[in-house]
């Protein structure tokens, strides 16, 4: 369920239970989970230093596309010097399971491409 007040495509007011507008049809973003094989545009809303280093908060319409998930394994060797010149050598996996996704921004209904509000402003 959308934290807000209105849907951020059309201004209607969310209704309980249901995760897309029903007078507009735009899908509220749910992080939880991200529908890649149904290509509909979603709402995300992102908190971070813009261009001239503000805190900001950025509203995009935006079609989500999952570009690939791999595994990475590094291996760091230890080694383990024993008597007589003797050395063991130790190889252990640390894997990382990397997520690469795409967030490709759309025209908003009223053709932005974004929103952005600055934090302690209204604009």
């Amino acid at each position: 369920m959308p934290k807000g007040k209105n849907c951020p495509n059309c201004g209607a007011p969310f209704e309980l239970g249901v995760d897309q507008c029903p007078f507009c049809g735009t899908i509220y973003f749910d992080l939880s989970c991200i529908d890649f094989t149904n290509r509909q545009p979603i709402f995300l809303k992102i908190k971070t230093r813009f261009f001239d280093g503000k805190t900001a908060t950025i509203t995009q319409k935006v079609i989500p596309e999952l570009n690939s998930i791999r595994m990475e394994i590094e291996e760091p060797i230890r080694v383990q010097t024993l008597g007589g010149g003797r050395k063991l050598l130790y190889k252990r996996g640390v894997p990382e399971l990397m997520t690469d996704i795409t967030f490709r921004s759309i025209e908003a209904a009223d053709g932005s491409m974004a929103n952005v509000t600055y934090e302690g402003s209204d604009s």
